[in-house]
This record gives structure tokens, C-alpha cells and sequence, in this order.
């Protein structure tokens, strides 16, 4: 998984950019920043997790996910660095998956391959702002809050699941839906989530 526009550099990074990092309180911000100046600049990952402070959460926030978990899950090589393509593609080779895409919360079609007939622009489009709506619905009523949800259409169901800032985009095949699919692709954009969040370099 192509990870790079995720990357924070330690050495580099300000207080400001610091505290926008998941995990990283303000005074914990300050003592890596003292830290960095006292050794003048990080040269392993390992030295920041000596800083007080730095829990085993917050410093594999920092370190960022291992893209193994995800890889297994589309039945790709352990090794294999995956593009968002990559991952539509693998997706859309598993039973029961007709096709899918992947969209940023703002609707940009990122990468996608849908059955024919389907207006992969309309869908990227419609997809966060469907699922927003469903999630205010959801909380106005006060039966928990969405981690996905599917359509069931006369056509076929289509399932829409959010990956942290990107929105994955299954359509089914209707004669093979299931549960354990569901379950799956579940775990996929979970870890789509985790891999897309800022990692941390030195």
C-alpha cells in the first residue's frame, strides 16, 4: 500500500504539525520537540518511543499499520506494495463482489471498476454525503452510530463503508451476498483506514 503522502517526518514536523498527529497531546508534542533538539535530530523511530508519555497505542498511531493484514485480505503477496487500484482490483476478484470504488470524503473518485451501467463519477459523488446522512439519521435516533450500511436495490445491494477520510464502495453480486463477505470487507476498510491515517518517519 502506497503510504508515502501519509508520512509525517519527525525531524521536521513543528509543534502545530506535531498535535494534529492521532495520539499526540500538546505538552507531548513539546517534550518530542525537546527531545529532537536535545539529540539535534531522531535517526531510529525507537528513540521517540523512550519519550515520556509515548504509549504503545500513540506509538503505533505514529509508526503507522503494517499493510501484511490488508494484503492477506485480498489474497495479495505479503510483500506487494498495493495502489488504491490494486486494492479495487483484488477487491473486485473476490466471490460475491460485482465491483467497487474508492472515494475521498469530498466525493473525488480516487479508483474504481463497476459493472457496466453504473456512473462511477455519480457514485463516487453521492457515496460520503449518503452515508453522512445516514449517520445523522442514525444518531438523531439514538440507535448507534453507522460503520456501514447496504442498499438493497431491485437491481442489486450495494454496501458503502467508511475508511477513515476515503469511503469504499461495493457493489454485490445479488445472487452471492453474504455475511461473510460482509464481514471481510469490513476488516478491508478497516485496514484501509489504519494505513491511510499519518505515520510517522525519522
Amino acid at each position: 500500500f502506497d503510504t508515502e503522502k501519509f508520512l509525517a517526518d519527525l525531524n521536521k514536523h513543528t509543534f502545530e504539525d506535531l498535535i494534529k498527529l492521532e495520539g499526540i497531546s500538546r505538552p507531548l508534542a513539546k517534550r518530542i520537540v525537546e527531545q529532537r533538539t536535545l539529540l539535534t535530530k531522531f535517526s531510529k523511530l525507537e528513540e521517540v518511543r523512550q519519550i515520556p508519555g509515548i504509549t504503545r497505542k500513540t506509538f503505533e498511531a505514529l509508526a503507522g499499520a503494517s499493510p501484511e493484514t490488508l494484503n492477506k485480505l485480498l489474497n495479495a503477496p505479503h510483500d506487494q506494495e498495493l495502489s488504491l487500484p490494486d486494492v479495487v482490483r483484488l477487491t473486485t476478484t473476490l466471490p460475491g463482489v460485482a465491483g467497487c470504488l474508492l472515494t475521498a470524503a469530498d466525493g473525488l473518485l480516487l479508483a474504481a471498476s463497476l459493472p457496466q451501467g453504473l456512473d462511477e463519477s455519480r457514485l463516487s459523488a453521492f457515496a460520503p454525503p449518503l452515508f453522512k446522512k445516514i449517520g445523522d439519521y442514525t444518531a438523531e435516533l439514538g440507535v448507534g452510530t453507522v460503520q456501514r450500511f447496504t442498499l438493497f436495490t431491485d437491481r442489486q445491494p450495494v454496501s458503502i463503508f467508511q475508511a477513515g477520510a476515503i469511503y469504499l464502495v461495493v457493489v454485490h453480486d445479488a445472487q452471492h451476498f453474504s455475511k461473510a463477505l460482509l464481514r471481510r470487507l469490513t476488516r478491508i476498510s478497516e485496514e484501509l483506514a489504519r494505513l491511510c491515517r499519518h505515520r510517522a518517519v525519522v
